[in-house]
């Protein structure tokens, strides 16, 4: 019983094939998921689609430490089978030929909500049925039973972060491919189990094979039938609402102390955000998509705070205080009743509605076009809407007031699903006398319950007062705030018994009435008086939002954009297409997609040994280079000169035919590495090479421990640790990169020297493919003829295909004796990259090959046979039989049970009880090693490259310098109710050390997440940190106590180096072979940045002015010398010299810089206000923002960059403590003080 945890990996006995992937294994997680790729233990609150392929029946944050069950297994149940192969059968059209293999059922039974609940109590379950025959097509069945979901949403691991409710659907780990369930991420998700997309309620069937994750095709009678009263409802009202009967169907109504219009409902007094984005152009600028639009709601008393934040560019800050309609829209929604009758925006609507503003400066004759599109409420509660913005406004002077007066606004219910308002105002500008006039006429679309009576108050009154605008041209924020009430309106309607013309409404206007045109037309005055609604046409006036990649085409009352050919989109943004993407392509297993070049579209290719068309890939049978998996695993495919073929050749230390190889003692072959030597293992009476004390491997290569396998062991990472003439590559019979010289070099790779060997005749070089030839020198050298490839000593022949998918869709890729060549098939002629029909042969004669019959029998292939250029059925390993009727072999496979020696020397023979197969004996590596069993390296330790390390909320998250879509970065550790500020990491023990603000403790754990503990406590709020390798000393600041502190990173001594003039102590650096930390304190009335040596002596001023605002977390350029710093105030990234010289700006604006990090020449900084990574070269530049890994949470803290290998730098306390046996702290660049720890000094202190 644990929370937050994992399945095994579960090996499966028929794989399932998940959006066009197939997978053999997955993971059970406890939260309500089924995992393929990597387990998913930890609950990330975050809205669907994850960054993993997923099947979610119920995504929440469960906890079964105090109730609940997660069981799972996978059968073969004759009887299961065929239950779950009739329900495929009656809902989908290609269901009836579907004949499943196996069912994997995972089942939550009775689990509770974090933390340690069992109040209430959810049950559900997934079964995945797979079939391997045909096209592999796999189905998923999610089952909720009556009444088994009672919980939506978790108590929270944080308190101050919501959890998201609970999600449930399919995805393929794209962010792209995504299916959902009705009611998934809102509280309607509770009524799983009275809903369905089947006949059944509470079971939900999809086909996840393709593309996308599809429900039924067949739509069964119980579905269209019934359902229109409460008792019957296919789709009930959520929780919170009451279900009321009407004469032609139900409705559902907010239950007493909610409010909402049935489907969306609040808690009387409550009060919500709402939060989206505002695109568009105004005055021909276009507005940045980073502009945030947020409003706070008091529903208690009808206040509303509306803002638009990280306006840009900036010069439209200003003029958008004249938009006042932008927070009309969230007063009326939010407007609080003032009888039982009135209804506000969001009673009507419930907050999904889709809003037209046009708002016309009488005086100017500027007009801007707003549009709406509330989508009602997210995972966590908050409501969204994206608002789109077109035209231009009039100039509103920076620094001058706005003022707006009282006003009133009617909103007509003029037909079914429509709302119209109409408003004319004004408001003041400070300093001007002459008020600026402004109209509004706004059209609401929404979907109302169409079996209600039609409402008794068509209109109702908005009450607007007490308005507030303002723009913060620091922080770039426009602000609009107004108090708002609403009221039905009594008497006689003004609109009632009013005609209005075509494409127009009757609108009250007080006791006024006007004809106002629908959205998309506008009034045409003609000269008998009369007036009339014409069409707009958007295309002409630029009131359109088409990319510049679309066509606009009008239509009557709108628009439409339609993307140009080649590009895809919804018109208002368009992006290339290519012909095709690796996601709509469905490759062969063994296939991979590629990309030659991007101008040209992706395609399925089949790897060498296999031939195919990408789609479809079979093994070749002809030699090993075709049919690689006919080596034995010990056994490599190489080119025989001799034969003139490619050959199964055992590798070094392994004797046999190829096909076969057993392990040669060393005590006959004698190649145990130089480090390592021949000993004898008397439980498998055998002897092997193991590494001498002082060096670790598998005894065929071993180096230093803590070396790795670089430059000093022999071997490369990269071509940059091999000669300029030499190339890093994969020597085989090692198993290791090492460095070769170029042909024409000779050396062991790190020192190569230019070859002066000629030669006398062609004997002299290379049997196959050599040729002594004069150069214009008059020198005669070896040189490879054409078709080979070599420096004339050895060559190999240059091959012209090695896959099928460079030749003719008719040919083949094969060996003619020389190399391989595209060869026609059977029935074809041509050079191969160009295959014809013989002349009137078509291929009549015998039977059909398999490829074009699909004859073969169960466990058999349809495979490629080059002797007779045609395809024939061939039975797989472990079978025997004539391709077309295969048995089982009758010989039982050996397991490393019977043959320990199947196993390498590394290895363990293990137990393994998979569902469905029983008891087998499997090669297991060992810990430090890596492989299949049965063949063990030595696991690879870190590549060298640096990456980043950074906080979120109560994450630590990593991600690479250029993360990619493949590699966006990762959660490393997450520890609940911690705040990660500050971040360091130890490059000696590989270990990373971060400050936690809210349990005032300095915490550590491993590089890879692994060993978390608590460092340092009992601290009150500490926040930078850094660390000294060289001492073995970590530094932070606490901005409580106004100190600077040290510990040895033995966690035995202590001591406080500065507390005398601190302020606000916050971000600190260390420079090991200066002695020196370097801090910031951002004291309001003096920030600056100072400076001592590591014992506290020689402390300086090192910046202040200039301008310094509030200087956060720092980082130094041991490179370049350079102390940097991200300045929130001044919105700056800034550096200066160590000497306090050349004080320069790196970058502007940043929002809200926090964190910082150097690494390769760049900058790297978090931010508070933008949930990003931002990066810009060391010298300035364009930023480039990096979007966050999942697993985080909440704001950005500190930034670390880490490295496998540490900076070349020492000081006086690098060696051995540099004689204190206690503390010792760098004074300068080859001076240190000895220090007790605390205040004793009784340990004799020293100062040298």
């Amino acid at each position: 019983r644990e929370n937050d945890i994992s399945s095994a990996e579960v090996q499966l006995s028929s794989p399932i094939t998940f959006y066009g992937t197939e997978y053999s294994t997955l993971y059970v997680n406890d939260n309500g998921i089924v995992s393929f790729l990597t387990e998913v233990p930890s609950f990330f609150s975050a809205p669907f689609p994850l960054r993993y392929p997923i099947i979610a029946p119920l995504y929440s944050d469960v906890d079964t430490r105090e109730a609940g069950r997660v069981f799972y297994r996978e059968t073969q149940e004759p009887s299961l089978l065929a239950r779950f192969e009739q329900l495929v059968a009656s809902n989908f059209a290609a269901g009836s030929a579907f004949r499943a293999r196996s069912l994997f059922v995972a089942t939550w039974d009775a689990v509770g909500p974090y933390e340690r609940r069992a109040d209430k109590l959810n049950t559900f379950q997934v079964v995945v049925g797979s079939s391997t025959e045909g096209a592999g097509e796999t189905y998923a069945l999610l089952l909720y039973p009556h009444g088994g979901l009672q919980w939506v949403v978790g108590d929270g691991k944080n308190p101050a972060l919501p959890d998201a409710k609970a999600q449930a659907g399919f995805m393929a780990g794209d962010e792209h491919r995504f299916t959902a369930l009705r009611g998934s991420g809102t509280d309607h998700v509770i009524n799983l189990d009275r809903m369905s997309n089947t006949a059944v309620p509470g079971q939900w069937l999809y086909r996840i094979s393709g593309n996308e994750a599809v429900g039924p095709d067949l739509v069964s009678a119980e579905l269209i039938s019934g359902g229109n009263t409460c008792s019957t409802a296919r789709e009930p009202c959520p929780p919170s609402t009451e279900c009321r009967d009407f004469e032609t169907g139900f409705c559902c109504h907010c239950a007493r102390s909610f409010f909402g219009n049935g489907k969306n409902c609040i808690a009387n007094g409550s009060s919500l955000r709402v939060t989206g984005k505002l695109t568009g152009s105004l005055n021909g600028q276009v507005i940045s998509g980073e502009v945030d639009f947020h409003s706070y709601v008091d529903t208690a008393n009808g206040r509303t705070y509306t803002a638009l934040s990280r306006v840009s560019p900036t010069s439209l800050g200003s003029d958008l205080r004249a938009l006042l309609a932008l927070g009309d829209i969230i007063g009326w929604l939010f407007a609080l009743p003032h009888d039982e009758r009135a209804r506000s925006g969001f009673v009507l609507t419930g907050g999904e509605c889709n809003v037209t503003s046009e708002v016309h400066f009488k005086q100017t004759g500027h007009h801007v076009t707003i549009l709406g599109n509330f989508q009602g409420f997210d995972v966590f509660n908050m409501m969204k809407v994206h608002l789109e913005v077109r035209g231009s406004l009039p100039s509103v002077a920076q620094g001058s007031g706005v003022t707006v007066t009282d006003f009133t606004q009617d909103y007509n219910l003029v037909g079914p699903g429509v709302i119209k308002s109409h408003l004319s105002h004004s408001f003041q500008l400070e300093g001007s006398s002459l008020p600026m006039e402004y109209m509004v006429d706004t059209s609401v679309t929404f979907r109302q319950c169409p079996h209600a009576p039609p409402s008794d108050s068509a209109q109702q009154r908005v009450h607007v007062s007490r308005n507030f605008i303002d723009f913060d041209s620091k922080d770039s924020i426009v602000r609009y705030a107004q108090t708002t009430k609403v009221s039905a309106v009594d008497g006689s309607n003004p609109c009632h018994g009013v005609e209005c013309g075509d494409h127009s409404s009757c609108v009250a206007d007080g006791t006024e009435h006007r004809c106002q045109c629908d959205a998309g037309y506008e009034t045409l005055h003609n000269r008998d008086r009369s007036s009339a609604c014409v069409d707009v046409n958007e295309c002409q006036t630029g009131r359109h939002n088409c990319h510049v990649h679309a066509e606009c085409v009008n239509l009557n009352g709108g628009f439409a954009c339609r993307c140009q050919p080649g590009y895809s989109g919804d018109g208002a943004n368009c992006q290339r297409l290519p012909e095709a993407t690796c996601a709509s392509l469905r490759c062969d297993p063994a296939a991979e997609c590629v990309q030659p070049s991007p101008r040209h579209p992706p395609q399925c290719r089949c790897p060498v040994g296999y031939t195919g068309d990408g789609t479809t890939c079979v093994p070749e049978a002809t030699d090993c280079r075709q049919r690689p998996l006919m080596c034995h695993v010990n056994a490599q495919c190489q080119y025989d000169a001799r034969t003139r073929t490619y050959g199964c050749r055992c590798r070094a230390g392994w004797r046999g035919d190829g096909t076969f190889c057993v392990e040669q003692s060393c005590l006959e072959a004698d190649d145990c590495h130089e480090d390592a030597q021949c000993v004898y293992d008397s439980h498998l009476d055998s002897h092997y090479c193991a590494c001498n004390p002082g060096f670790s491997g598998d005894g065929y290569v071993c180096y230093p421990q803590g070396g790795g396998g670089g430059v000093g062991g022999r071997g490369c990472n990269s071509h940059s640790d091999c000669h300029p003439k030499a190339q890093c590559v994969f020597n085989s019979s090692v198993g290791q990169y090492r460095c070769r010289c170029m042909p024409g070099f000779r050396g062991d790779g790190h020192q190569c020297v230019q070859s002066h060997a000629g030669c006398e005749t062609s004997q002299d070089c290379a049997p196959i493919g050599g040729a002594c030839v004069a150069s214009p020198d008059g020198r005669r050298a070896c040189r490879c003829m054409d078709g080979f490839e070599g420096d004339g000593h050895r060559c190999q022949p240059v091959d012209e295909c090695s896959t099928p998918d460079q030749c003719d869709p008719n040919a083949q890729c094969g060996y003619d004796g020389q190399r391989y060549r595209c060869q026609c098939g059977h029935g074809y002629e041509g050079d191969g990259k160009t295959c014809r029909p013989v002349g009137g042969a078509g291929g009549g004669e015998g039977a059909l090959p398999c490829n074009v019959a699909h004859n073969c029998g169960l466990y058999a292939q349809c495979v490629y046979d080059p002797s007779t250029r045609s395809h024939r059925c061939v039975c797989e390993p472990g079978t025997d039989g004539d391709g077309y009727v295969c048995r089982p072999s009758a010989v039982r496979p050996l397991s490393c049970l019977d043959d320990p020696s199947l196993c390498s020397r590394n290895a363990d023979c293990v137990t393994r009880n998979a569902q469905g197969l029983g008891v087998s004996h499997v090669c297991q590596c060992q810990p430090g090693f890596t492989g299949d069993g049965k063949t063990c390296a030595p696991a690879p330790r870190a590549s060298g490259e640096e990456y980043l390390l950074f906080g979120q909320g109560m994450s630590i998250l990593q991600m690479p310098l250029n993360p990619t879509k493949s590699n966006p970065g990762k959660l490393l550790l997450m520890e609940q109710h911690q705040t990660v500020v500050g971040i360091t990491a130890d490059c000696v023990e590989e270990r990373i050390y971060w400050t936690d603000a809210a349990s005032g403790a300095v915490r550590r754990a491993y590089y890879n997440g692994s060993s978390p503990e608590v460092f340092r406590a009992g601290l009150r709020s500490p926040e930078g940190i850094a660390l000294d390798w060289a001492s073995r000393n970590v530094f932070w600041t606490d901005s409580m106590d106004d100190t600077v502190e040290v510990a040895s990173l033995d966690g035995a001594y202590h001591h406080i180096i500065v507390s005398t003039g601190l302020v606000n102590p916050r971000g600190i650096a260390v420079h090991p072979a200066l002695g020196r930390l370097y801090w910031t304190d951002w004291d309001r009335q003096s920030p600056r940045i100072e400076s001592c040596h590591m014992d506290g002596s020689g402390r300086m001023v090192l910046v202040q002015g200039g301008g310094l605002e509030t200087p956060n977390m720092l980082a130094i350029d041991l490179e370049h010398n350079d102390l940097c710093w991200t300045d929130a105030g001044r919105r700056t990234i800034e550096c200066v010299n160590l000497n306090g010289l050349g004080r320069r700006t790196v970058y502007t604006p940043a929002q809200y810089p926090f964190g910082l990090a150097l690494a390769a020449g760049r900058v790297y900084w978090t931010d508070w206000s933008i949930p990003f990574i931002h990066m810009v070269d060391r010298n300035g530049g364009t930023a480039e923002p990096f979007k966050l890994p999942l697993g985080g949470n909440g704001k950005l803290y500190g930034i670390t960059a880490v490295s496998e290998r540490c900076p070349q730098l020492a000081n006086a306390c690098s060696h051995l403590n540099g004689g204190c046996r206690h503390l010792c702290l760098p004074s300068g660049q080859w001076g240190r003080t000895c220090h007790c720890g605390g205040n004793s000094t009784a340990c004799n202190e020293i100062s040298a």
